[in-house]
């Protein structure tokens, strides 16, 4: 594998070492990696449920520094939906023809809520409204619930960078998000299952705002010139195990607000090669999103072959995934990403493409 393959941005390398943590955490949660081994093992297990609230505030931290990049509106949806649509839509192409071919049984909420992989649905996909309707929202893959809230927020969240940069601001739009999202539980949590509102882009408006501030807070410079940097950044990093090993209540908020704060008091990386900069978990970060959305059919696939579950499970589901992500990755989220960057330059304001600053991350 050659290093240059990698994603790499410079003084925020580490953003892709946190997406591979949370690809990873996912994964553990869907093979039930560490159930065996004990409370801690069953917590850590648990707490795999949070990786989608590690992306979701990396996700409005992109979406910041992507529109601050200046592409315009049109240029900044353009190179979002590139780098997110392609790799989806092909996801949920091929696991459709899988299970109408007989060959995977299929997400199990397509059973629980009685849906069909039919026009329909994979209409509500493509389109990315599939949250509209809960009988389908997780339907085909069993993961894909949060791709178009990402989608979402990519539509409204650029209206609220500017806001992010303000504390007041901030503070005033955080409330108006969390009020949103206690609403969006109560009124779909009365018409429907929980799932709905689970599944629903309101629910969680208050991790994009976050991470939006992170990078207004980052490109400040504050993890340089603050002397409580490095107390909040080990901070963030015993919150965030904290939250691993004893799965609390309110844990998808704790370990939000413990990757706002790596987002915004973590050292530049350096090319060191350690920790979160690690070729390693950089390898990883860069096919998180491939990870995410391809763990889920392997698990589907495989599972009437050989076990998916546990250690042992976690460990052939994890080394197919690898291999299929580094795949979908070098052949079409590469060369899609590339499309809409170039697509990007002609929404651009001065008629070029923006140059994105030295924080912004990939998905």
């Amino acid at each position: 594998m050659s290093v240059g393959i990698l994603r790499s941005y410079g003084s925020t390398d580490f953003i892709t070492g946190l997406r591979a943590i949370a690809a990873t955490m996912v994964i553990v949660i869907h093979t039930g990696a560490l159930g065996g081994l004990g409370w801690v093992g069953e917590n850590i297990t648990a707490s795999g449920k949070y990786g989608v609230q590690v992306f979701f505030v990396i996700s409005g931290y992109t979406i910041a520094a992507t529109w601050v990049a200046g592409d315009g509106y049109g240029g900044f949806l353009i190179r979002r939906l590139a780098r997110i649509a392609p790799t989806y839509w092909f996801m949920i192409a091929l696991a459709s023809v899988l299970y109408l071919a007989g060959i995977s049984p299929g997400s199990s909420w397509l059973a629980e809520y009685g849906a069909s992989v039919d026009a329909y649905n994979i209409l509500m996909h493509f389109s990315f409204l599939s949250f509209l309707d809960y009988r389908v929202a997780n339907s085909i893959i069993g993961v894909e619930w949060s791709i178009p809230i990402e989608v979402f927020w990519y539509v409204l969240l650029p209206f609220l960078v500017p806001a992010a940069s303000r504390w007041r601001c901030f503070l005033i739009w955080l409330v108006v998000l969390a009020v949103a999202a206690v609403v969006t539980r109560a009124v779909l949590g009365i018409m429907g299952p929980s799932t709905a509102a689970k599944w629903f882009p309101t629910t969680f408006g208050p991790y994009f705002l976050i991470g939006a501030a992170c990078y207004h807070l980052r490109s400040r410079g504050w993890h340089r010139v603050s002397g409580w940097g490095p107390r909040v950044m080990w901070g963030s990093v015993a919150l965030f195990v904290l939250v691993l090993v004893t799965a609390p209540s309110g844990g998808g908020a704790l370990i939000g607000l413990a990757t706002a704060g790596l987002l915004v008091a973590r050292r530049d990386s350096d090319g060191s090669g350690w920790w979160l900069d690690s070729t390693v978990l950089r390898f990883l970060g860069t096919i998180s999103y491939s990870l995410y959305l391809w763990h889920m059919l392997v698990i589907m696939v495989l599972g009437a072959y050989v076990p998916v579950q546990g250690s042992a499970g976690f460990c052939v589901v994890f080394g197919v995934t690898v291999a299929a992500s580094w795949l979908t990755y070098l052949f079409i989220e590469r060369p899609t990403n590339a499309w809409g960057k170039t697509l990007s330059g002609i929404f651009a304001k001065d008629g070029r493409t923006a140059r994105l600053p030295d924080e912004t991350v990939g998905r």
